[in-house]
């Protein structure tokens, strides 16, 4: 007797974990927003949720930003790295220096921008996606 198996669907992309300290970060996103934790006593922005501020100690909160920057680096991605994005090569991942917070480097993608137009210096703007898999939104960058 010859099995019969239905054609397996694409996996999923790993999906967030959300704890105390990041779910603001994902409240934000839900709205379309995105939020960097910056220090309340000092003013540092930080690239990850902190219970402390690495400077001065103080409590970090996350404070919406404008979702503008410039790319910092990038690379362009030819191959399986992640399950879920295989449809989506090639495709760009960059760290971006967001402008109020020029000095962090968020990493995320690139959408609307093909590959071999990206430079160094490119002025980009986020915009939210739905993450496949789960109920969450991602920001992903692409043309200011």
């Amino acid at each position: 007797m010859t099995e019969i198996r239905a054609p397996m669907s694409a996996p999923a992309p790993p999906q967030p974990l959300p704890d105390a300290l990041s779910q603001p970060y994902w409240d934000h996103a839900a709205k379309g927003e995105l939020a960097l934790p910056r220090c309340q006593a000092c003013g540092t922005w930080h690239a990850l949720p902190l219970e402390f501020c690495r400077k001065c100690g103080g409590k970090p909160s996350f404070q919406v930003v404008s979702g503008e920057g410039e790319i910092y680096s990038f690379l362009i991605e030819h191959h399986p790295v992640a399950p879920g994005f295989d449809g989506l090569m090639p495709y760009v991942v960059a760290m971006v220096s967001p402008r109020e917070a020029p000095e962090l480097r968020l990493i995320s993608r690139l959408d609307g921008i093909v590959p071999d137009e990206v430079a160094i210096g490119m002025p980009v703007r986020a915009r939210f996606v739905d993450h496949p898999g789960g109920d969450f939104k991602l920001p992903v960058f692409g043309p200011a």
